[in-house]
């Protein structure tokens, strides 16, 4: 997946979101930084292994190990370097 800045923040709110255990934070992130492409950015995040669905229907969103490294990645921080 190629990422504009714009794109690449965006995904950086939806993914920080879901790592902080905000699931619905993570859907509305992603709606409001790709507009009507937001389900689609969604199901390549799970088509792609950064994300996981749980439960009925459309499933409830958490990261993979993958996933967590993939934000840990964008926002310019090493997965092991403490934050807080």
């Amino acid at each position: 997946m190629r990422l504009s800045l714009q794109d690449r923040g965006a995904l950086i709110e939806a993914l920080g979101a879901l790592d902080r255990g905000l699931p619905d934070a993570f859907d509305d992130a992603l709606w409001i930084g790709f507009g009507d492409r937001w389900w689609s950015v969604r199901t390549q995040l799970k088509n792609q292994g950064f994300i996981r669905l749980r439960g009925p229907g459309d499933g409830v969103p958490e990261p993979t190990e993958r996933g967590q490294r993939l934000a840990h990645r964008l926002a310019g921080r090493d997965q092991t370097t403490p934050v807080g």
